[in-house]
């Protein structure tokens, strides 16, 4: 993991305890990615044979993270709505 890795990873803690309070109990874990690699591999490899070398989780609707470091759907609607008021206020 390089620093920029990490200093995202803190950043992102410190967004999510707000995020958590718009969403409720919407993200039951949270830092829990929803598409991960196996045996070292990245979200979306395939293998010699073209079978997938990942899991995806049961409800992606659920996960805040799509992978490592990508946010999901689900997850950038969250960011949203924390910053829909000060974007409004902006905007005005």
């Amino acid at each position: 993991m390089d620093f920029e890795s990490i200093e995202l990873f803190f950043l992102l803690l410190r967004i999510f305890q707000p995020l958590a309070c718009v969403s409720g109990a919407r993200f039951e874990n949270p830092l829990q990615q929803c598409c991960a690699g196996l045996n070292g591999s990245e979200c979306g490899s395939i293998d010699q044979h073209g079978k997938p070398s990942y899991t995806l989780c049961e409800d992606p609707s659920r996960a805040f993270f799509w992978d490592r470091v990508h946010l999901s759907q689900a997850g950038w609607a969250a960011v949203f709505q924390f910053l829909k008021p000060t974007l409004q206020r902006f905007l005005s």
